[in-house]
């Protein structure tokens, strides 16, 4: 079984370390955010690699993802391109990002304390 996926959007997320996250829709208008490319190239255990690899992949995540679905659970699909295996999660449309300037959704936390 093959899937088509189209790049819809790239996101700076705010974290410990920013990294783009990048997101697909598929022909039935359903998100999908990329996560990362599973190849024989990017195996390692060094964290410092692994970080450049995630990063890496979300900067040159292709406009257009085609391939064959190896693995599709509950939560993700596998796509196999000719570049490796791309991880992508599922239910992507479900993702809420810290909005920092909305105080009405904080705790109180540090951030309005400076």
């Amino acid at each position: 079984m093959n899937m088509k996926l189209t790049k819809v959007a790239v996101r700076m997320a705010m974290g410990l370390i920013p990294t783009d996250m990048v997101f697909y829709k598929d022909e039935k208008d359903k998100l999908y955010r990329l996560r990362y490319l599973k190849s024989a190239v990017y195996e390692t255990s060094d964290p410092i690699e692994i970080l450049s690899r995630l990063v890496s992949v979300s900067k040159y995540a292709p406009d257009t993802l085609e391939g064959e679905i190896v693995e599709d659970s509950s939560k993700e699909v596998h796509i196999k391109t000719d570049r490796g295996i791309y991880l992508l999660q599922k239910n992507a449309e479900n993702i809420k990002f810290w909005d920092i300037t909305n105080n009405e959704i904080n705790d109180g936390g540090c951030l309005d304390r400076v």
